[in-house]
């Protein structure tokens, strides 16, 4: 792969990040993903994003089957971001394709994140009302109350004599149904969790 740094936007015109050394990071150096000679680009988790357009977009057609996805390869060493650029003009899109990089770096509203995510290891039931249900294996089961203020704070009910104590939990991404928390704690060791949404935002949960 070559070293040559390729500066990515959205259709709208927007920075996004780069592409470097067969690496995707965002504007900040956060590594997202990789890309290939054929100019295929991946998600950190293996899955596809789409094909990078004119050397500074990365679009997807509307209908078709994505390819297999791949093994997640092993995070670089973060770069120092090139200098963030104005945003460019508008792009038009070929018909039949979308930009693969609209929702990249885009905090999500509150609405966005009512309904159900789950993974292979449980499920998290966010509930219009602002009370959330986290059911995991073996049928263990918590709720409480949620708030979004630019994190994720969960408060679960306390049990008989014990305090409320709030968990929150920072956005690392968010692409329409796809959600990947990280725990706000000192131990770097915790691996971000990611969640797909399996229910349609409903009014009441």
């Amino acid at each position: 792969m070559d070293s040559l740094v390729r500066l990515l936007f959205r259709r709208s015109g927007g920075y996004v990040g780069f592409l470097t050394d067969g690496c995707f990071f965002d504007m900040n150096g956060r590594y997202l993903g990789w890309y290939e000679p054929s100019g295929r680009v991946w998600k950190r988790d293996g899955t596809f994003l789409g094909h990078l357009f004119e050397e500074h977009y990365v679009l997807r057609p509307l209908n078709f089957s994505p390819p297999v996805r791949q093994t997640p390869k092993v995070p670089p060493v973060t770069p120092e971001p090139p200098p963030a650029p104005h945003n460019r003009p508008p792009l038009w899109l070929p018909p039949a394709w979308i930009d693969a990089l609209d929702s990249i770096g885009r905090r999500p509203e509150w609405s966005d994140l009512i309904g159900a995510w789950e993974n292979s290891e449980g499920r998290l039931l966010l509930r219009a009302d602002e009370h959330f249900v986290w059911s995991v294996g073996g049928g263990k089961r918590q709720s409480g109350r949620w708030t979004y203020r630019g994190n994720i704070l969960l408060t679960p009910d306390a049990e008989e004599g014990q305090d409320h104590s709030t968990v929150v939990y920072q956005i690392v991404e968010f692409e329409r149904d796809i959600l990947t928390l990280r725990w706000m704690t000192t131990l770097d060791h915790i691996l971000p969790l990611t969640l797909h949404r399996v229910v349609c935002a409903a009014a009441g949960g």
